[in-house]
């Protein structure tokens, strides 16, 4: 199978080489060369040196003052890959997927130790409401095929961000359709059951602009337990809807834009152990559907706005050992009940954001934000002593809600082009929790380096506090034995900084970063872990350590990036490493595309062992390395045909991801791939018929 999969992919590089019928110039592979117009009007001249997520407005990133990292959409079609968790992982201080059980399972993405790092997709907070952290489940945001941008800011930034971005944010936005009317297909299969059926339609101009896309995906997984070496039934079912709609008034200087998603997904939980070993007949449902309406003006040079409303809805559905057989001690047989536990949460968010351009070198931003967060837990089943002994069923109910109110200012001053500040205060109220004012600073110097031609050296820094509230699900547990309530939790409270120098040369063909974190945490919610557990606040945590990042963009076709990351994220009370957090990190990537038709890439991500279970067992280092390529076989008209596929673990390492309650750890599949075929239709243009 392997020496099938490495032809495979050596054919993709020859068909490179053959003739094919002339297209139009491409700015990449995949998009028509006339997009480009188009999508200054659509993004604000948004390019990869500069962030929008920041500030709620375009601003250049080497001078935020804050750790940044942009991935662009000619990036994420660079590395060819499927899903936004692989891009995210081959980032300086960042790890996605720890403490998963696989595809589909939740997981923590970590941030300088931290997994308090706030998610939005167009400016939708996608944290779930049900979650047992303030922490993102991407599941059912996975697939990268529909996101134009994904902007990763480190740190405490909750001035602009809000209450939930402690430990720093990631801002996914979707694709906009531009230019004529483009159709795309794309079928893949890999191992490991792995299915992918996607079909999108876009276009736009300057008035307005479409896109839709439905996508359906689905995966074996190929996560295995070490205990037996089983894989369990561990199929995810994944279908996503997704459309972005813009209209443009006022000569283009207002926009109306409405971004709708929709995802749903069926979890197999065959590594399921915490009950009479591992049982392929359990199983959950999830939908996630989230939906924003965005009005903006750019009034004048002095004076633009945006007002948004947007709601998201997350529901949990868990069935447990449906329809099970158990011999009890005394041989007697019990057909035990249907165990279920549903999980909903909504949340409705409106808020405005005014800047105003006091001069040419000052920017003001007034803001205030209303969100309100419904909490809904039923659950009906027998316990495991009850099925036992024979008792009836259990139910429980629980329902919650918080109101929160939220105003912001924040002054933007830039002196010179060479000294650039920042700086300014949210205050939240949250009707469990209070009222707390949280504030926030950066700077960055940018000077000539020394006799050195197309040099420059930034200094930069940032700090930050903020808090953290719990969630309801922290706070009410899960309505039955395994989570117990607990209604006297604090708010976490943060102080975060960082400092760093960044050092470009050869007109910033070669940037080398190196930085210093620091984040102190008190009443950090930890689960206390146990049968029944519940959350509780722990007294301090302390997060700190380095890291570095070389980028090498010597000609417009190879960039190089690599990163390594130390992290020591201690539990004060405890003298112990944070669960997760591995203190030594390396990731990168080679982006290759030596002609116009052919490009490929190869990413290598990878930690040192990591603790699990409040420190009662540990995870093994490890190394993990991929590889990518896409290839236009041939073009007919105004189609174009491309082969794509891309291998992980290429190693064959035994990589572990998780644990279950017996200390078992599982581990990601062995080597593995995916191949398949993207075809891209633009109809044609019209042409003004001769009088």
């Amino acid at each position: 199978m392997k020496s099938k999969i490495f032809a495979t992919l050596l054919s993709a590089i020859v068909f490179a080489n053959l003739p094919v019928n002339a297209i139009d110039e491409l700015t990449d592979m995949r998009d028509d060369g006339k997009e480009a117009e188009v999508k200054k009007v659509l993004y604000g001249q948004l390019s990869d040196k500069q962030v929008f997520s920041l500030n709620n407005y375009a601003s250049d990133a080497a001078t935020s003052g804050a750790s940044v990292d942009v991935i662009t959409r000619e990036d994420i079609k660079g590395q060819n890959t499927p899903f936004v968790s692989t891009l995210l992982n081959q980032l300086g201080s960042v790890t996605y997927g720890q403490g998963s059980g696989g595809m589909g399972q939740p997981s923590k993405l970590i941030m300088r130790g931290s997994d308090r790092v706030m998610f939005t997709v167009d400016g939708v907070r996608i944290d779930t409401i049900t979650g047992t952290a303030r922490t993102t489940n991407l599941s059912n945001f996975l697939l990268s095929d529909d996101y134009e941008r994904i902007e990763v800011v480190r740190g405490s930034q909750g001035t602009i961000a809000g209450h939930t971005a402690s430990g720093g944010m990631v801002a996914m936005q979707t694709r906009r359709g531009s230019g004529r009317l483009k159709t795309e297909a794309e079928s893949l299969f890999g191992s490991y059951g792995y299915f992918k059926e996607r079909f999108a339609v876009m276009g736009g101009n300057e008035k307005y602009d479409h896109y839709t896309a439905a996508t359906w995906f689905k995966t074996d997984d190929g996560t295995w337990l070490e205990d037996n070496g089983r894989r369990g039934d561990n199929t995810f079912n994944n279908l996503n809807l997704v459309g972005n709609y813009g209209v443009r008034f006022l000569d283009g200087k207002a926009e109306l834009r409405d971004v709708i998603r929709y995802s749903r997904g069926r979890k197999n939980l065959g590594m399921n152990i915490y009950s009479y070993g591992l049982q392929d007949f359990d199983y959950a449902n999830t939908q996630d559907l989230t939906n924003a309406l965005t009005w903006t003006h750019n009034v004048n040079k002095y004076y633009d706005y945006d007002i948004k409303a947007s709601v998201y809805n997350s529901n949990y559905d868990m069935h447990y050992n449906p329809g099970f057989q158990y011999d009890a001690w005394n041989g007697l047989n019990i057909d035990r009940s249907h165990s279920r536990t549903n999980q909903n949460g909504t949340r409705f968010d409106v808020g405005t954001q005014h800047n105003i351009n006091v001069t040419d070198w000052n920017r003001l931003s007034v803001g205030y934000n209303f969100e309100v967060e419904n909490f809904r837990l039923q659950s009906a089943g027998l316990s495991d002593w009850g099925a036992w002994f024979g008792m009836v069923p259990e139910s429980n109910y629980e329902r919650a809600h918080t109101l929160q109110h939220d105003v912001f200012v924040q002054d933007s001053i830039n002196i010179k082009d060479k000294l650039f500040i920042r700086g300014g205060a949210r205050m939240m109220s949250n009707s469990k929790y209070g009222t707390w004012v949280t504030p926030n600073a950066s700077a960055a110097l940018v000077l000539p380096t020394f006799k050195i031609d197309g040099a420059k050296t930034t200094f930069r820094g940032s700090w930050g506090m903020n808090v953290n509230t719990p969630t309801l699900y922290q706070r009410f547990g899960d309505g039955g034995t395994y989570v117990l309530a607990n209604q006297d939790l604090d708010p976490e409270r943060v102080n975060s900084w960082d400092a760093g120098i960044n050092q470009s040369l050869f007109h910033d063909k070669l940037s080398i970063d190196f930085g210093y974190f620091n984040s102190s945490y008190k009443d950090f919610i930890n689960y206390n872990g146990g049968w029944p557990g519940a959350y509780v606040n722990i007294g301090r945590v302390k997060m700190q350590g380095y890291e570095g990042r070389l980028t090498w963009k010597p000609t417009d076709k190879v960039k190089v990036i690599f990163n390594y990351t130390y992290t020591d994220a201690e539990d004060k009370d405890n003298h112990r490493q944070v669960d997760l957090v591995s203190n030594n990190r390396i990731n990168g990537t080679i982006v290759w595309s030596p002609v116009e038709r052919f490009q490929a890439y190869i990413g290598v991500e990878g930690g040192t062992e990591r603790t699990v279970a409040n420190g009662a067992y540990k995870l093994p280092g490890y190394i993990d390395v991929n590889l990518g390529t896409l290839v236009r076989l041939f073009s007919w008209k105004d189609a174009h045909f491309y082969l794509q596929g891309d291998m992980y673990n290429l190693l064959n390492q035994k990589i572990a991801c998780g644990y279950y309650g017996n200390g078992s750890r599982v581990f990601r599949p062995g080597i593995n791939f995916r191949l398949g075929l993207f075809v891209k239709y633009a109809l044609p243009e019209k042409t003004k018929e001769k009088v």
